[in-house]
């Protein structure tokens, strides 16, 4: 139901998107007319009556009001409110599983009315859930090693949590069912298990990219929290990509596999910086004299002012660019999970 919601989310941006630029280049057509126009008036000697400021304000009156901004700009607050509510949705209801034993399981069976002692069938059903997760797993091991399985999708992950499920509502008592049921949960936990898998040099980037305009407005602006009334969509970008950006084990394993651990936002941040640190400040130039002297003279490098102005443009643009890595990250981390 999600990827639905949010198909119909994107589809529609998408389409308004479209429909607004080529409005845009409608309205831009009609202009060059109007002054082409008014251009081969004047050279076939035709008196051009000037404009009527009246005539043009009350233009400017009727100039119809943006519906297609005004549901483009509701469509992107929906997408980032959805985004919101699904990523504490997730976070909030995915529970760890929970070690059980043979003790419990006789008590729950007490409480239930039914014979302390589970009755063979029941443990041979119990432990046919849990092998019907194990062998939906992908293996892991070598092939000569004991195979091992693991689960590497989320479709497999919530597969086994209700075979698990099954299982634990047999209430099964032989101890071997009871020690493989414990297992494939600790297993389950430790695949679905969030962490932090985006790039904290890209979160660097946006802090620094904060305080730059910061100290760009800082003649216009009354503090630093005034500030933030003005720009809070920036350290709020940061939160959600960090949010976004909470990746579960079994996708973080995908991609060092598929990926060799490289991060995107690291690659570009790790070669713009690469490519200023590399640019010297200063050039040195020696000069030989015609009685076998040398001397050295040192010059401003003109190429390492224009690196330090291309690397704090790439600073800002990273910068206002994390609100939509962090869209990206959620529809990976969130949705698809690829």
């Amino acid at each position: 139901m999600k990827k639905v919601i949010l198909s119909v989310l994107l589809i529609s941006l998408f389409i308004l998107s479209g429909l607004n630029n080529a409005s845009v280049k409608a309205g831009t057509s009609a202009k060059a007319i109007a002054t082409v126009s008014a251009g081969a008036a004047l050279q076939s000697g035709t008196e051009v009556a000037p404009a009527d400021s009246n005539a043009t304000s009350s233009e400017k009156k009727d100039k119809p009001f943006n519906w297609k901004g005004l549901i483009i700009g509701i469509l992107i607050l929906a997408f980032f409110t959805y985004m919101v509510v699904w990523m504490i949705i997730t976070l909030v209801k995915t529970k760890k599983i929970e070690a059980v034993t043979q003790a419990a399981f006789k008590s729950m069976r007490k409480a239930a009315n039914k014979s302390e002692e589970a009755s063979e069938e029941e443990n041979k059903q119990a432990f046919a859930y849990l092998e019907d997760a194990f062998y939906s797993w992908k293996i892991v091991s070598g092939p000569e090693e004991e195979e091992m399985r693991s689960p590497t999708t989320m479709a497999q992950i919530k597969k086994s949590r209700d075979l698990h499920a099954s299982a634990v509502a047999l209430m099964p008592t032989d101890q071997v069912v009871v020690d493989r049921l414990n297992e494939l949960g600790n297993v389950i936990n430790l695949q679905e298990k969030r962490s932090f898998a985006g790039s904290w040099k890209l979160i660097g980037v946006a802090v620094v990219a904060t305080l730059i305009m910061y100290f760009m407005t800082k003649s216009s602006t009354e503090g630093f929290w005034h500030f933030l009334k003005g720009f809070w969509w920036m350290p709020v970008s940061i939160i959600l990509y960090y949010m976004a950006s909470l990746t579960p084990a079994f996708l973080q394993d995908k991609r060092a596999r598929w990926f060799r651990g490289k991060n995107i936002h690291n690659v570009l941040i790790g070669t713009i910086l690469g490519i200023f640190l590399a640019t010297p400040a200063t050039e040195t130039w020696v000069t030989k004299w015609s009685d076998g002297r040398k001397t050295k003279s040192e010059e401003m490098n003109p190429l390492f002012f224009v690196m330090v102005v291309l690397t704090f443009m790439m600073i800002l643009v990273l910068g206002f660019m994390t609100i939509i890595f962090a869209g990206l990250n959620f529809i990976r981390n969130y949705v698809v999970y690829v």
